[in-house]
């Protein structure tokens, strides 16, 4: 039941940002229980997006290096992505989920880090909160084989 309450609903969010190892679902899992499934969602996004709440210059830079005249194009795009024309974490993970099917030769429009940064970035932000303590222990665990799944 926990798994169909907070991990399956996450998985498309955790495919767009290429957080697909057990390890990084394991983290994920546990902020979405402790947070609830929003709440991991904008808190992962605040920690790990390239685009600060706010910003619409670097926003609208990116829809048009992308060639998108709006939000409900780039939502399009995504694969199992809600297209409603608004800002929120998912648009941002899918935004995230646009760069990184770029080639290696086309430049970067934004700066997505990679998967070992953005769970290091997660480390670093639950640092001192009481919760904190989880999120290094899966880090850090032998018990992961940063096995890659196709969610």
């Amino acid at each position: 039941m926990a798994a169909e309450l907070y991990l399956d609903p996450m998985l498309p969010f955790c495919n767009w940002l290429g957080l697909s190892t057990d390890r990084a679902l394991a983290i994920v899992f546990d902020r979405a229980i402790q947070l609830g499934r929003g709440g991991a969602r904008r808190w992962i996004m605040d920690v790990v997006g390239p685009i600060e709440d706010g910003d619409e210059e670097t926003l609208q830079f990116a829809l048009d290096s992308y060639g998108f005249t709006d939000l409900r194009q780039l939502q399009a795009a995504v694969p199992g992505m809600e297209v409603d024309g608004s800002w929120g974490p998912n648009t941002h993970a899918g935004l995230c989920w646009i760069e990184r099917q770029r080639s290696d030769d086309d430049p970067f429009v934004i700066m997505v880090p990679d998967r070992d940064v953005m769970l290091d970035m997660m480390v670093i932000a639950s640092d001192g909160k009481r919760w904190g303590h989880r999120v290094k222990r899966l880090r850090d665990s032998a018990d992961f084989g940063d096995v890659e799944f196709d969610l």
